[in-house]
C-alpha cells in the first residue's frame, strides 16, 4: 500500500476521484484517476490500492455484492476497440475478466451491473450467457432525435433518462425512454 500510495501522489491526475460506492459493511471503493481501486474502511482508514491492469481504463462500475465491484474498462491493448467487464474482488484485491465486448459505441453499465450498448440508433442490453446485444429501445422508430442526445443513465427494468437538446442547442429537456413494448 505505501508503494503504491507514492506512485499515487506523484502524479497530479491520480487525485481524480471517479465513481465511488459502500458496502453494507460501510467500506467504501472508488476509482482514483482512472489507474486504481482504493478501497476504505468505515473509519476512512485505507484497506487497499490496486492498479487496474496495463492498458485498461475504467468507465462504469456497479457493486453485484459486498465482496465484487464490475467494471467496464475500455482495452486499449490492440487496434479493435473492446470493453472488458471485469470484477474486481474487494477481499481479494484481484481483476477477473469476465467477457471482452467489441464497440466503438457509448457503453454504459446499470447499478445491478447489465451492461448496454448505445450506438445512436439503438440501445441495447449485453447478455452474458449468449453473448449477445438484445436491442430495447430503437431511436429511428421514435420521435426522439438522438444526434441531440446527451449520454444515456440506466434507470432500471431496461429503461434510460438522458437529456435531449432543442433544435438550436441552447434549450434541453429530461427525456425518460421506456422500449415500446413497456410503454402506454
Amino acid at each position: 500500500l505505501i508503494k503504491a500510495r507514492e506512485e499515487f501522489s506523484g502524479d497530479q491526475y491520480s487525485t481524480y476521484i471517479g465513481q465511488i460506492v459502500e458496502t453494507s459493511d460501510g467500506r467504501i471503493a472508488m476509482v482514483v484517476g482512472s489507474r486504481f481501486i482504493f478501497v476504505i474502511d468505515k473509519d476512512a482508514n485505507p484497506i487497499s490500492l490496486t492498479e487496474f491492469p496495463q492498458d485498461r481504463s475504467p468507465s462504469d462500475f456497479a457493486l453485484i455484492d459486498d465482496d465484487t465491484l464490475r467494471i467496464t474498462a475500455w482495452n486499449w491493448s490492440d487496434d479493435e476497440s473492446k470493453v472488458d467487464v471485469i470484477d474486481f474482488s474487494l477481499s481479494k484485491c484481484e481483476f477477473k475478466t469476465i467477457d471482452s465486448i467489441s464497440s466503438y459505441h457509448n457503453v454504459q453499465m446499470a447499478d445491478d451491473g447489465t451492461v448496454y450498448i448505445n450506438d445512436y440508433s439503438t440501445i441495447s442490453r449485453y447478455d452474458f450467457d449468449t453473448k449477445e446485444t438484445i436491442p430495447l429501445l430503437d431511436y429511428i422508430n421514435s420521435d426522439i432525435n438522438s444526434d441531440r442526445l446527451s449520454s444515456i443513465y440506466p434507470a432500471g427494468n431496461d429503461e434510460f433518462y438522458t437529456f435531449e437538446y432543442s433544435a438550436d442547442w441552447e434549450g434541453r429537456q429530461l427525456l425518460h425512454l421506456t422500449p415500446a413494448a413497456k410503454g402506454d
